[in-house]
């Protein structure tokens, strides 16, 4: 995770709260250091007070990135209940299916992780309307085999089904029904 950009795509609070605790921490201790540490005066106070104040400043950043990270905490939340409405279980076998008959498909799940990108893909020779090399696929993760996919799916499945939220693009509830 990058400090200094905001993450738009999180489910949970831990981390912004988190870069906040400890900015808050960082920005107290540089304020109240010549009393909890014995710097001497000179140059070496000096010193410290221009790395507190840049540290300060780079806490205060860090606290205005959190802040927005738990508005998109919350929003996306908030967006997860309306798509899980949306959702339709499938058993898995139901998916393997679809993606074992269709050369091109791809399923968007509803997991605790978030959507994960689901489906099959092959290629095809220029002007062919053969495919082949056929591959399946779980988020960034492929496979060779139909079997290590459907193992992979009941990983993702609460009791044997999966939240489809939808089938190349389109809402599963309007295309399964």
């Amino acid at each position: 995770m990058k400090l200094f950009e905001v993450q738009t795509n999180s489910l949970s609070y831990v981390y912004p709260i988190t870069k906040i605790i400890l900015s808050a921490a960082i920005i107290l201790i540089c304020i109240f250091r010549r009393k909890l540490f014995n710097i001497p005066e000179g140059v070496i106070d000096g010193l410290a007070s221009i790395i507190s104040f840049a540290l300060v400043l780079l806490c205060i950043l860090i606290l205005y990135i959190s802040f927005g990270e738990i508005f998109h905490t919350y929003s996306n939340r908030q967006q997860r209940v309306s798509d899980l409405d949306d959702a339709v279980q499938v058993p898995v076998g139901e998916v393997v299916k679809i993606v074992k008959r269709d050369d091109i498909v791809e399923l968007e799940v509803l997991t605790e992780r978030g959507i994960v990108k689901v489906g099959s893909s092959s290629d095809n020779a220029y002007c062919e309307s053969v495919f082949f090399a056929k591959k399946y696929y779980i988020g960034s993760h492929g496979f060779d085999s139909i079997e290590g996919f459907e193992n992979e799916l009941f990983s993702l499945s609460e009791n044997g089904f999966l939240n489809v939220f939808s089938i190349d693009g389109l809402r599963a509830r309007k295309h399964l029904q």
